[in-house]
């Protein structure tokens, strides 16, 4: 069988959702039942972090177009001052 490799999630009892990195093969073995043989690796905390970062980086671009539409349409002279 062919290797197949991918992203899975699955709800816990109490309403989480956990997401894995799944690896899995069809072993076809004649004369015997086939089976299922693979590994999954628990990557719910690197999914969080990086829906935290994607919600941190929407936010610092959507000040930066404020700053920056407040700078550009200024009635009055503005300098930063560091």
């Amino acid at each position: 069988g062919q290797k197949h490799t991918g992203e899975e999630t699955t709800v816990t009892p109490d309403g989480r959702t956990l997401y894995f990195w799944s690896t899995k093969m069809l072993l076809q073995r004649s004369g015997k039942e086939d089976c299922l043989v693979g590994y999954s690796v628990d990557i719910t905390r690197l999914k969080q972090t990086e829906s935290k970062l994607r919600q941190s980086n929407k936010a610092l671009f959507e000040s930066d177009r404020k700053f920056r539409q407040a700078f550009e349409n200024a009635n009055s002279g503005m300098c930063l001052v560091d």
